[in-house]
């Protein structure tokens, strides 16, 4: 059985993400809600800081955002299928998906980049009665580029890579 998914990673995003976002609305709200309430905020290196995290912030969100979002992925081989479970992570009203296929069924694989490289995901073929069955995309971009090979790797002992 192998498995190999992005827990450790999606935790860090989650604790990174509340810290920045309590961050980020107690800037807005020193600096620009309610200056008044707040002597510090008309200090030269207070707005200098605050504007430099605020400008990072919305950069970092960006290039979240041109990678597709944050997403759980999950991939498990055994009892001879690929199962894969992923969900978005960036919108509350995300749903959690599953893409099982057995070994013998699945004929081939692709990995498709977008957004200048940022953007992965994985399309899987199926074959059935000659036809070829394409698999809903799976964003495999979120995982480690380590674990994107070992899931590439154990994909390529049953099925072919398409270019």
């Amino acid at each position: 059985m192998v498995k190999v998914s992005n827990e450790n990673e999606v935790a860090a995003y989650h604790v990174i993400r509340v810290f920045l976002a309590v961050i980020f609305v107690a800037y807005l709200a020193a600096i620009w809600a309610f200056p008044e309430y707040f002597s510090w905020s008309d200090s030269k290196t207070v707005r200098v800081i605050g504007h430099s995290f605020a400008s990072i912030y919305l950069l970092a969100t960006l290039y979240l955002a041109l990678r597709g979002g944050m997403w759980f992925v999950e991939f498990i081989h055994a009892n001879e299928a690929y199962e894969f479970r992923y969900y978005l992570l960036t919108t509350p009203f995300g749903s959690k998906r599953m893409t099982s296929v057995a070994d013998s069924a699945l004929c081939a694989f692709k990995i498709e980049k977008s957004v200048m490289g940022l953007k992965k995901t994985l399309i899987l073929f199926q074959e059935k009665d000659d036809k070829f069955f394409q698999y809903p995309p799976i964003p495999i971009g979120c995982l480690l580029n380590e674990k994107q090979q070992q899931v590439i790797e154990e994909l390529k002992k049953n099925t072919k890579e398409l270019k």
